[in-house]
């Protein structure tokens, strides 16, 4: 694989997990996000060691995914009068 495909594959990782992905490999985990992007793909190349934990890589959709929940929960609880207004529903 590429710099710029592990880079690409990578780059939805919480800020987090990249300093955990670095520490595991011995890198450095300071430095800013784009920096230890760059860290982490430098350490795979050289290391020939391309693998992250796939529930590393979907932290990011699993966190959206307890935001549209949040907020459906919350509209569920909401009155039905309420509901109906936030939907543009007049007069009913």
């Amino acid at each position: 694989m590429t710099p710029t495909q592990l880079r690409d594959q990578h780059k939805g990782l919480l800020l987090k997990d990249l300093r955990i992905q670095l520490r595991k490999r011995g890198l450095n985990p300071a430095g800013g996000r784009e920096a230890l992007l760059d860290r982490l793909v430098d350490g795979m190349m050289a290391s020939g060691d391309q693998c992250v934990p796939s529930h590393v890589r979907s932290a990011p959709l699993l966190a959206a995914a307890r935001g549209v929940l949040q907020i459906v929960l919350q509209y569920t609880q909401m009155p039905p009068a309420v509901r109906r207004r936030s939907q543009g529903v007049a007069g009913v």
